[in-house]
């Protein structure tokens, strides 16, 4: 896994801001709140992912505080790799509909128009895979948990550079791991900027 949320997947992530003259719309199902989940200033998205964090509500981080462009290039790759195998499950979910339909309600049943029917499937495999990047960010936690703990530092008392509108959030006593925040419009987003550190060589004579 080599892309996404350098602190939850990695190490290192950096925060861009899109115009939000209006609420933000759904996406993937979850409903944006910005009352509850402010990113209007650096500090504010710090805060807001830090509280997610804590809250484990990774649906609502990946969905409104990851960079949307991060997080839909991951979900696309996901959904692209299960959307054959779903097709095929589908079909045969339908056509046991078709030989049953007094025994299917009319709004549970699957679309009978081809083309329909295919927008149904991607959509269902969109709907999984996002599902798919919330446990991977879940496992990455469970393999990583001083992530979280580096971002209540960086909140609480973590050195800010402010390099022409980029601020970065870093400790001094853990190097090479900051979070980053780039201002564009009125709306703060994690994003990723570093891949997954490479794994420590294995001990000579080990194979």
């Amino acid at each position: 896994m080599r892309i996404l949320l350098a602190m939850l997947l990695l190490p290192g992530i950096v925060a861009a801001q899109g115009n939000v003259e209006a609420p933000p719309p759904d996406r993937y199902g979850v409903a944006s709140n910005l009352k509850l989940y402010p990113q209007a200033t650096p500090k504010e998205a710090l805060e807001t992912a830090t509280k997610l964090l804590e809250a484990r509500k990774y649906d609502y981080l990946l969905a409104h505080v990851v960079d949307p462009v991060v997080v839909d290039a991951r979900v696309t790759e996901r959904a692209l790799a299960i959307e054959r195998a779903i097709f095929l499950e589908l079909e045969l979910v339908r056509e046991e509909q078709k030989r049953n339909l007094d025994r299917v309600e009319r709004l549970d049943r699957l679309p009978g128009d081809p083309q329909e029917f295919i927008v149904f499937v991607r959509a269902e495999a969109v709907k999984r895979a996002f599902k798919q990047v919330i446990k991977d960010v879940q496992e990455t936690l469970s393999d990583y948990p001083e992530n979280v703990k580096i971002f209540r530092r960086c909140l609480r008392e973590g050195e800010v550079l402010d390099s022409g509108g980029t601020f970065r959030f870093s400790l001094a006593d853990v190097p090479g791991k900051q979070v980053y925040l780039k201002r564009d419009g009125k709306r703060w987003f994690l994003e990723d900027r570093q891949l997954e550190p490479e794994k420590p060589a294995a001990p000579a004579g080990d194979k």
